[in-house]
């Protein structure tokens, strides 16, 4: 029966263009991607795919949600806790998109699209990185940033592009070497980030994709090699870039995780101050440490969208997860399921420290990845 689906009469060029576009803007500066992702909101609006994209799915409460928190942020004063309700409502509605009318055609072309951006990133990440050090001559440790405006959000593209490779190796053996070359390229580059919880945030994800793929030989194997690094970073902690400074990264944390706190109980927590509260209120404190947001998953929603705004987007993820595992347990065939599922468990634990998901970027990254649930929808309905 699954031979019967046509793919290809599920979507049109232009369609596949717009998508593999979004695909790679990711790896553009940050403003180019939020233009591509505009274009792409005209083109839906202009294609009258509207009405397609918000069928079901539960995508009338992430209109809600976005309704609610654009209401709360302007009766706070924060207009750009506002302007991102916005912004995120244009990733809900482009990743809805894409789920409708992604094929696994596309959807492993635009995959390929982020490994190879991956490798060209990493080489300007290396120039980036000579240029510093041998014409700037600057002091200190160097962290790449490039046009990413955070090096935590460049990590996070580094991450997730290794996460890739591990599905590429799984589903495309015949490519592996490809694909574990392009994984150690980007790890050269989220090296050169200087971010430390990015190594966490890949081992969690590849493991998840081992242990939801039943790869088990392979995922001790990981966790051989996850312990031998552990060893050889305790005798020689010097190879983690910044390892020396995690001490005051910590209490940089707490700083920010006891405003947080302080701005819930002041602002009472059912109704939250809108997108990046944090950045709104921090003035307020003089104790407060400068950064956009609250660096924790568990006070993020609260303090932001309060306990009504965290509801209403809570039971979108709840009827989108339950279609991903509901994919997952009845076919093995395709591994979307088994991705998506295994990059949502990397953000989760990088956002217990950092809320690196919270950017253009890699917001769009992770919406790209999360409509590949489309096709497996597809192969269940013909099925």
């Amino acid at each position: 029966m699954i031979k019967s689906l046509d793919f290809k009469k599920l979507t049109t060029l232009s369609d596949e263009k717009l998508i593999l576009a979004l695909f790679i803007s990711i790896f553009l500066p940050f403003y180019l991607t939020a233009a591509v992702l505009l274009i792409a909101i005209i083109y839906i609006i202009k294609q009258r795919k509207l009405s397609d994209v918000f069928e079901k799915n539960g995508n009338a409460w992430a209109m809600a949600f976005t309704i609610y928190t654009f209401a709360v942020g302007l009766l706070n004063l924060n207009f750009v806790g506002a302007a991102c309700s916005i912004g995120f409502i244009a990733l809900m509605l482009v990743g809805a998109f894409t789920r409708k009318f992604i094929t696994p055609n596309i959807f492993e072309k635009g995959l390929n699209l982020t490994c190879l951006c991956g490798v060209i990133t990493t080489v300007i990440c290396l120039l980036d990185f000579l240029y510093n050090e041998l014409i700037l001559n600057h002091p200190g440790v160097y962290r790449c940033t490039l046009y990413f405006l955070n090096s935590n959000y460049l990590a996070t593209i580094f991450a997730t592009v290794i996460i890739v490779c591990g599905y590429k190796v799984l589903y495309h053996k015949g490519r592996a070497i490809t694909y574990y070359s392009t994984a150690l390229i980007c790890a050269v580059g989220a090296y050169l980030t200087g971010s430390m919880f990015v190594w966490v945030e890949v081992f969690i994800g590849c493991a998840a994709l081992l242990a939801f793929t039943r790869r088990h030989q392979m995922l001790s194997a990981l966790f051989l090699l996850a312990g031998t690094g552990i060893i050889v970073l305790y005798c020689m902690p010097g190879l983690l870039p910044r390892i020396q400074d995690s001490n005051i990264t910590t209490d940089n944390r707490v700083i920010i995780w006891t405003v947080t706190l302080k701005a819930i109980k002041a602002a009472t927590p059912f109704f939250g101050q809108g997108f990046l509260t944090y950045f709104h209120i921090q003035g307020n404190y003089p104790e407060s440490y400068p950064t956009a947001h609250s660096h924790s998953i568990f006070l993020e929603p609260i303090a932001s969208f309060g306990i009504i705004g965290t509801v209403l987007i809570a039971v979108f993820f709840i009827y989108y997860y339950k279609k991903v595992i509901t994919c997952r347990n009845a076919q093995n065939k395709f591994g979307m399921s088994a991705l998506i599922l295994a990059i949502t468990c990397a953000i989760l634990v990088h956002a217990t420290t950092d809320l690196t998901f919270m950017w253009i970027q890699t917001g769009l990254f992770y919406c790209l990845i999360m409509s590949g649930i489309g096709i497996e929808e597809k192969l269940l309905k013909i099925e």
